[in-house]
């Protein structure tokens, strides 16, 4: 989806978007969005006096905050251990990224610490399209029956209404689908 507008601050952070994406909405708010939104005021305001600053000084204001965002990222740049520098940006789409840092690497989440817990995490935070889908049925195939046993604190009623309708019915091993349905079904009769 585009970002024109992002109202969740975790959705502008570069840990929930792969980095292609993340600075491409940089990009886009700096030399796109920000002029286009102060045009479109001004505009829109002609002759009806609710901005009550001069037109040209709202393009300086704007031209002064994106230089001194270039000028940080500059800076930032110079001041980066160069041989570093090949980490801090690597392109990747956002379904190697999400298989390279959510479920591979990542082991502290919201709901929990612990690899399983970021992968219960990644697995209500992102679509299913975008998840490494061998990886997550395997895990769930092999993990479900000891949840049951011995259930972990993120794997609740809400997290498996969460990925019974996130993921397709194949991607769960079947006493995982005969647990979802018998629970989906309860819901419905309430």
């Amino acid at each position: 989806g585009c970002l024109l507008g992002c109202p969740f601050t975790m959705d502008q952070h570069p840990i929930s978007l792969s980095p292609n994406v993340w600075l491409g909405a940089i990009v886009y708010s700096l030399f796109v969005a920000n002029p286009l939104m102060l045009f479109t005021a001004y505009h829109l305001d002609r002759g009806n006096g609710y901005i009550n600053v001069h037109e040209l000084e709202a393009w300086y204001a704007l031209a002064g905050a994106t230089a001194t965002a270039l000028f940080g990222a500059a800076l930032l740049w110079a001041t980066m251990n160069k041989s570093q520098r090949h980490t801090f940006y690597a392109p990747k789409t956002t379904r190697q990224y999400v298989d390279e840092w959510h479920w591979e690497t990542r082991t502290v989440a919201r709901i929990g610490t612990g690899q399983d817990a970021a992968r219960a995490h990644t697995c209500t935070s992102f679509t299913a399209r975008v998840l490494p889908e061998a990886k997550v049925k395997a895990w769930l195939a092999s993990h479900w029956v000891a949840w049951e046993e011995d259930p972990p604190v993120w794997y609740t009623a809400a997290w498996r209404r969460k990925v019974g309708k996130n993921f397709p019915a194949e991607w769960f091993p079947e006493v995982a689908r005969s647990q979802l349905e018998a629970e989906r079904a309860e819901r419905a009769a309430q």
